[in-house]
């Protein structure tokens, strides 16, 4: 009978025994540690049926003793085909199978299927949709070892069930993210990473610069910056992707680029071909701003209503002051004049940048800024103010390179904007990208050439590294292309003397607001100063394991912001101040545990506001590094 033999293989599979031949119905043991094994009296032995004693399979025929009695079991803990007289029996069924077999509600996973036991009769209710059971009240759920994450909940998959879990900062693919992924993160670039990272929070932010000027031309934009970028010097900074402009095309595989060539080839303003009123070769940034040239910066943007700018400045900042460390006072064609040295041509570099940048801004032009590449001058190459005389080996431009570039990086890095960091990419190359007059990159007449050889010279690595960023910029603003990276690496500490900025790698830079600082732990630098520093500062910690030569400077980003730098030793107090200056110091510390205090002047009023903190390693041939700190 049908009936009697679900009745019978349900006592069965209660038992824990693994078969129930008619009407193949069979059942399987549940894959889990908390399966029940097949129950025995003593002993060890499948005898192909027939069992005496101990753990037997016999074909549901067990006896207390020697006996294969057809499924009559007197005693011990048997499966006798549904008969049990007495022992320790797991088969609710009775002999005349005419009474229940389960109780209302119980439970019972085999063959795949989790069996509920209904007006005392078993039914087949839930599927464990080829999980398999995980014990005798539930299906397997999940496979052991797989995770899921979805909005703000982890899961993990142990012993067939999902365990879950809170994310505080979301999820990434299968799995809590570690870090928050919508905060500022440092750019940490080198020659095998040149570009800033793109992260969604970047995009928002320069989708909120755009928002400021809706009218400007998305496939338009402008250049701002020197020689490197001027028309006139000779066109070689992207010219050659003009309609207008013989020069050959070689993309070389890049065929993404050719997408963007189109795009603002299309533009109501020939981008590539425009000689820009902002891009003068011998130019600072401090003409950007000069009436006496109708103010540059703002002329062009009121020309071409730009979307995006190239901006690339800071070469002939160097000198702007003077090409020395110290302040020098000279005559020269009969005129007395007093340079201020490189102190005052990073500070008024950062100052000149930070109002550029502003100005953009609110013209909803989204910059794309560049670091300066490297230079190669002696005292015949370049025209040091007063002449020659005022020139020394250690007063080279070259070595105040990396601290500029630490300014253009940082002040990018503070505003999510893009950066290419040419700089790092040009070392790698011959010569280090540089020709023959030690300042300009090389080019070898094909400057829209990036093959193997094309990209040996410092030209043509500029545009294909500035046309690469582009693509990577509009694609993520307008069309969401491309993808945004995964890479966030927040500045650790908060600034306050228990919990420092920690300067954990070189070139350090950092934009800070003293205005917005709570710390107020020393008024009076006694190690080293007795000057006024009664407003708030922050704190930095630096860990050197060996000797460094470096060179740091906390820049004030107006006229109106008086931070000082100090350096201190092992501890933050006023008494262990070892160094303090307006804006530099450099020179050569062991190895031990410091601390940088970006402190705000002011006896009466406070002079507090935006800095810039950069702190980078010296050339090993600058001898302003070597003083011992």
């Amino acid at each position: 009978m049908k009936t009697k033999a679900l009745m019978v293989c349900c006592g069965l599979i209660s038992l824990g025994l693994i078969a129930c031949a008619e009407d193949r119905f069979v059942a399987s043991i549940p894959s889990h540690n908390d399966e029940r094994p097949p129950e025995s009296n003593s002993g060890d032995a499948d005898d192909g049926g027939n069992a005496d004693s101990g753990d037997a399979d016999d074909g549901g025929n067990a006896d207390s003793g020697d006996a294969d009695d057809g499924g009559n079991a007197d005693s011990g803990d048997a499966n006798d085909g549904g008969n049990a007289d007495s022992g320790n029996a797991d088969d609710p069924v009775p002999d005349d199978g005419n009474q229940k077999v389960c109780d209302v509600g119980q439970k019972i996973c085999f063959d795949d299927y989790m069996h509920i036991c209904e007006d005392n009769v078993w039914k087949d209710t839930v599927s464990c949709a080829g999980m398999g059971c995980l014990n005798d009240d539930a299906c397997r759920v999940c496979v052991d070892g797989s995770q899921k994450c979805e909005d703000h909940t982890a899961s993990v998959c142990i012993e067939g069930q999902w365990q879950t879990s809170d994310c505080p900062n979301g999820c990434w693919e299968d799995r809590c993210e570690t870090i928050n992924q919508d905060q500022p993160t440092r750019y940490i670039t080198d020659a095998t990473q040149m570009f800033s990272p793109l992260t969604p929070r970047m995009v928002r932010r320069w989708r909120e610069i755009a928002s400021k000027n809706t009218s400007a031309s998305q496939n338009v934009f402008m250049k701002v910056g020197d020689s490197h970028y001027a028309k006139a010097f000779d066109g070689r900074f992207m010219l050659c992707f003009s309609n207008q402009n013989s020069n050959t095309v070689a993309l070389n595989g890049h065929t993404e680029l050719q997408k963007t060539i189109d795009y603002f080839q299309s533009g109501n303003v020939d981008s590539f071909n425009r000689d820009s009123l902002a891009a003068v070769g011998g130019t600072s940034t401090n003409y950007l701003f000069l009436s006496s040239k109708s103010y540059p910066l703002k002329s062009e943007i009121s020309a071409i209503q730009p979307r995006f700018a190239f901006f690339d400045h800071g070469t002939n900042d160097m000198g702007n002051g003077s090409y020395t460390h110290q302040p020098v006072t000279y005559t020269y064609n009969g005129n007395t004049t007093t340079a201020q040295g490189y102190s005052w041509s990073i500070q008024d570099y950062y100052r000149q940048l930070t109002k550029a940048m502003d100005m953009m801004e609110e013209a909803g032009i989204v910059p794309i800024i560049t670091s300066i590449v490297p230079r190669h001058d002696t005292p015949t190459n370049i025209n040091y103010i007063g002449g020659p005389a005022l020139a020394s080996t250690s007063d080279y431009p070259t070595h105040m390179v990396t601290a500029f570039n630490a300014v253009v990086k940082g002040n990018a890095e503070a505003r999510e904007l893009p950066f290419f960091d040419a700089w790092a990419i040009f070392k790698t190359l011959p010569n280090e990208g540089i020709s023959s007059d030690k300042v300009h990159a090389s080019h070898n007449g094909s400057p829209c050439h990036f093959t193997e050889d094309g990209l040996k010279y410092g030209v043509n690595m500029r545009n294909y590294g500035s046309l690469t960023l582009l693509t990577r910029v509009w694609r993520a603003l307008y069309h969401e292309e491309g993808g945004t990276d995964r890479v966030v690496i927040p500045f650790e500490g908060t600034g306050s003397q228990a919990d420092p900025f920690v300067i954990d790698s070189l070139p350090y830079s950092h934009v800070a607001d003293t205005s917005k600082s709570e710390h107020r732990q020393i008024d009076v630098y006694n190690g080293c100063a007795t000057t006024n520093e009664k407003g708030a500062e922050y704190y930095y910690k630096l860990v050197l394991k060996e000797t460094k030569r470096l060179r740091m400077f906390a820049l004030s980003s107006t006229s109106s912001v008086d931070v000082d730098i100090h350096l201190l030793k092992d501890t933050i107090n006023g008494d262990a101040c070892i160094k303090r200056s307006d804006i530099m110091i450099q020179g050569k510390l062991s190895a031990g545990t410091y601390y940088i205090s970006v402190d705000t002047y002011g006896s009466g009023t406070e002079n507090a506001g935006k800095y810039l903190l950069g702190i980078v390693a010296c050339d090993e041939d600058d001898a302003y590094c070597d003083s011992v700190l």
